[in-house]
């Protein structure tokens, strides 16, 4: 919903005055006003319309249409415009009913796994038991567990033996099945789970909330409101990242352990992406005026920074970071890059240590499980994970995942987590498991 290929996203970063109300209809069984949409971002139009229910004001339906050039970089724009399709049902939901454990200690064995005939394999499928539709970053594991954040404002979290949900989080008082809170952000930095979700209640002025997370209990420790411009910088898509013992987002930089502010860094914008490099440097993609694609700081001294130049011409909003050893790989629409991990020695002219071209899918997440590489890329209702050698990126095997399933909304691929033995793959309505060795 808030990644670069979904309505959300778009919608915060259009100025005001790109929405005029066309007049009010039924659709999806809400009575809804449509808006056109018609606006400009960077000096390229964003157009389409957008459905809003008129009872509770929360967006139900978007179509639009986004030019290459603002979802990639501008020394390389893509060509063809990204045309965004989001839709919900008005349904009777029913209670759920939890059980199982959320102390550390995993629910007993379930069925045996299925035979596997080759590897990477999909050996397990667990519907999700709240609709969920999100950006890479929502599925994080802790010990025995893994979560996943919702379109509705819940984190959900689920045993790593059996798939089953042991306990769902409401990030906001008040939230329910309809809710338009989506978390847009997860990361684990191996004591608490920090997440970030937007409020969509009111399109017009959407509201981002910082929560941090004990995984022992699953209780919200603290909250920022990061829509608060006298504290956090008004970025369009807060995201975030983490150095040791530090959590970086919205321009500032906070102490995990205390949660105070402890520092500040100039940020990137539109869908960014964080790595650290073992080397004392924080690696960040994203896009601003002047920028387009990778930006070092100093993790000791964030004013410190390093621009990529034009050494990477195709990264930029969007594309992802992988430290693997001692390369870090980036990966954009249509290829992968590694350069040498260590942020200092980071610029223009920067030698590119190994490059693999790919199918053009946006890229939604990467991770290095220390034997492979792993890339997930996916789209129009399909998706493909690429396991690929970590020093060459020659890709050694790939397996679709999360395809179109039956039902009235077809399943596609949004992020994924390497729990130390396998991956899970978060569709927008499944987990899938894979088996990689």
């Amino acid at each position: 919903m808030n990644s670069s290929s979904g309505p959300g996203f778009w919608l915060k970063v259009l100025p005001q005055g790109s929405f005029s109300k066309l007049g009010s209809e039924q659709k999806g069984g809400f009575q809804a006003s449509k808006y056109a949409v018609n606006g400009s971002v960077e000096g390229s139009s964003i157009t389409g319309a957008i459905w809003v229910d008129e009872a509770s004001q929360a967006l139900i339906a978007a179509v639009l249409s986004v030019p290459g050039a603002l979802f990639s970089s501008p020394t390389s724009p893509a060509g063809d415009p990204l045309v965004i399709e989001f839709s919900v049902q008005k349904a009777e939901v029913a209670p759920v009913t939890l059980s199982g454990t959320f102390d550390g200690e995993t629910a007993p064995d379930g069925e045996s796994e299925p035979p596997v005939s080759g590897l990477p394999a999909i050996v397990d499928t667990y519907p999700l038991l709240q609709f969920h539709m999100g950006a890479m970053g929502e599925i994080v594991y802790t010990k025995g567990l893994i979560w996943v954040g919702t379109l509705n404002g819940y984190v959900d979290v689920y045993s790593q033996d059996t798939g089953e949900l042991v306990r769902s989080i409401p990030l906001r008082g008040g939230v329910s099945a309809t809710s338009q809170l989506p978390v847009s952000n997860m990361i684990f930095d191996g004591t608490h789970v920090w997440v970030i979700n937007m409020d969509l209640s009111d399109i017009m002025h959407v509201k981002d909330t910082l929560s941090v997370i004990d995984p022992a209990n699953g209780k919200i420790l603290k909250q920022w409101n990061i829509s608060d411009e006298s504290q956090w910088l008004n970025l369009s898509d807060p995201s975030l990242g983490m150095t040791p013992g530090k959590i970086w987002v919205m321009g500032n930089i906070i102490d995990a352990q205390t949660f105070e502010l402890t520092g500040m860094y100039e940020p990137l914008d539109m869908h960014v992406n964080f790595a650290y490099d073992d080397f004392g440097w924080m690696w960040s993609t994203g896009h601003t005026a002047e920028i387009a694609g990778v930006v070092t700081y100093n993790a000791a001294d964030p004013s410190m920074v390093r621009v990529n130049g034009d050494s990477i011409p195709s990264a930029g909003t969007g594309s992802l970071l992988c430290l693997a050893d001692d390369r870090m790989w980036i990966a954009s629409f249509g290829s992968v890059q590694a350069f040498a991990a260590d942020g200092a020695k980071f610029g223009t002219g920067s030698r590119v240590l190994a490059t693999q071209n790919l199918e053009i899918l946006p890229p939604l997440d990467m991770v290095y499980d220390g034997n492979n590489l792993w890339l997930l890329k996916g789209g129009e209702g399909r998706g493909v994970l690429y396991q690929m050698d970590p020093v060459t990126g020659v890709v050694l095997r790939q397996l679709d995942v999360s395809g179109s399933k039956e039902g009235i909304t077809p399943d596609e691929p949004q992020g994924m987590v390497y729990d130390g033995h396998d991956l899970w793959i978060l569709g927008v309505l499944s987990l899938e498991r894979v088996i990689t060795d």
